[in-house]
């Protein structure tokens, strides 16, 4: 079994053994066999990853994340399981994907997303895929984003620990920031929006 994970601030893209590409967000991780088996091709996941999946109608490509599977033949998209975040969501981009979790089975559309939470509740919501992925892209993309949200992501990409005092504002931030901008730049940008910080 291989396994590849990305630091905080890391962002990596790999070929798997049937030639899936997979691009790894911060902070995450997959593992995989060296060779895919005759039956199926299985990974595992840890963070956010986003796969573009090389069609092979005889064996299911599978991924397992926090007790829950994404199956699909031949499909792209992003999968967000981080063990800080309350909720893990599947987003489809293109193709289609069979999503098991909470003890149910629900096959997603381009431009839908499964999201469970950690008690194990399944919804599916047709979302803005573009924020989905953004993240592939280069961008941060804070579309009516908490702080709390917001700040764990400065924490994985920049490699920060961070520290809440107070109550946090009730204020949604929303707004694409590049993520080559440098951490005092981004939080200068938090700043305007109302965020104090030292």
């Amino acid at each position: 079994i291989n396994t590849v994970s990305t630091p905080r601030g890391g962002q990596f893209r790999i070929t798997l053994p049937d030639g899936s590409a997979v691009w790894l967000n911060s902070s995450s991780l997959i593992r995989f066999p060296t060779g895919f088996e005759a039956a199926e091709r299985r990974v595992e996941i840890e963070g956010e990853v986003f796969f573009e999946v090389k069609k092979d109608a005889t064996r299911p490509f599978r991924v397992v994340f926090g007790g829950n599977e994404v199956e699909v033949l031949g499909t792209s998209f992003n999968i967000a399981h981080y063990s800080d975040e309350a909720v893990s969501r599947t987003t489809l981009v293109e193709g289609a994907v069979s999503f098991r979790g909470g003890g149910k089975v629900s096959v997603l559309k381009p431009g839908q997303e499964a999201s469970v939470t950690e008690s194990g509740v399944v919804s599916i919501a047709d979302v803005d895929v573009e924020e989905a992925i953004a993240w592939k892209n280069g961008l941060f993309f804070f579309p009516d984003a908490d702080v709390g949200s917001v700040l764990r992501q400065v924490s994985r990409w920049y490699d920060v620990e961070v520290v809440y005092e107070g109550t946090f504002s009730k204020k949604q931030l929303r707004g694409k920031v590049p993520r080559s901008e440098a951490l005092s730049e981004l939080m200068n940008m938090l700043h305007y929006a109302g965020l104090r910080y030292r």
